[in-house]
């Protein structure tokens, strides 16, 4: 059982108490932190997190989604999800920035999510 997160904090229920969350719902929780957050910039868990910030802007194409899908696997082998693809492209509105296409799956569930790095 996790705690909800909203907006890098707890999300508070109608009582003010931290939301609950188990099962699906936490293991999605779990994988988008693991994406997001920088490797090794949590201090309590140095290894927790991705180095797809480190994808490079320069390198183009299946390079880039190469390393893109392995530092997503990284990232999700503590979780036992796979990476089943990935593609970057850029954010029109933001050129110092990447959106990293991914193909998850957990079982024989297959799910899309897109992280912005």
């Amino acid at each position: 059982m996790d705690t909800l997160l909203k907006n890098g904090d707890h999300a508070p229920g109608p009582d003010g108490r931290p939301v609950t969350i188990a099962g699906g719902q936490a293991l999605l929780q779990r994988v988008v932190n693991r994406l997001r957050v920088r490797k090794g910039c949590f201090g309590a868990d140095p290894g927790l997190g991705s180095e797809l910030y480190r994808l490079p802007l320069t390198l183009n194409g299946e390079a880039r989604d190469r390393l893109a899908l392995h530092y997503a696997q990284q990232a999700l082998l503590p979780e036992g999800v796979r990476v089943e693809n990935a593609v970057c492209r850029p954010i029109p509105a933001q050129p110092d920035s990447l959106a990293v296409d991914l193909v998850l799956r957990f079982g024989e569930t297959s799910f899309p999510l897109e992280v912005a790095v």
